[in-house]
């Protein structure tokens, strides 16, 4: 093979890998945007786990009308950035022991008006204080921020709203 062919198919190869290269690199930067594009944020509507997150690391509370994406077992700071821990209760007097040992933490969307929320499904903006019959809700770290949870309309059971 003459110096001159040995030179162009070597060039050829190298055009070759490096188109390669640059296709592999574009379908890793459309794969990973994908990936975060599927994941939902906290409180938003979901029908499965899979659609809050691809790792099935936060979960689809199917309770709540349209699904609210959630992580569960939280700790005060342990949240996402748009979420704040709250700590809920059952339906108990304040001063009961069972209280504490009932009670369960979630992530739940912080907001600062209704419009936050998802108004249109029945989600409001309000304070631990405001949530239930009896103010049955704490948000962990600052009892002031408000969060995103059902409306329960005056005379009905939070059981009468969900789905």
């Amino acid at each position: 093979m003459s110096q001159v062919g040995h030179q162009s198919g070597t060039r050829a190869a190298h055009v070759f890998h490096r188109a390669v290269a640059a296709l592999a690199f574009v379908c890793a930067f459309v794969m990973c945007n994908l990936v975060v594009a599927c994941g939902r944020g906290i409180g938003d509507a979901c029908e499965t786990s899979l659609r809050c997150s691809a790792s099935a690391t936060r979960l689809c509370d199917m309770t709540q009308t349209g699904g609210y994406c959630t992580l569960a077992g939280c700790q005060p700071g342990g949240c996402p950035d748009e979420a704040v821990c709250v700590t809920f209760w059952q339906n108990t007097p304040k001063g009961e022991v069972d209280r504490n040992r009932l009670s369960t933490n979630y992530c739940m969307r912080k907001c600062d008006e209704r419009s936050d929320c998802r108004d249109d499904e029945g989600y409001d903006c309000m304070k631990g204080s405001d949530f239930g019959f009896d103010g049955e809700a704490t948000v962990e770290g600052n009892a002031n921020q408000r969060f995103c949870a059902l409306r329960v309309p005056p005379g009905q059971t939070p059981d009468a709203v969900t789905r």
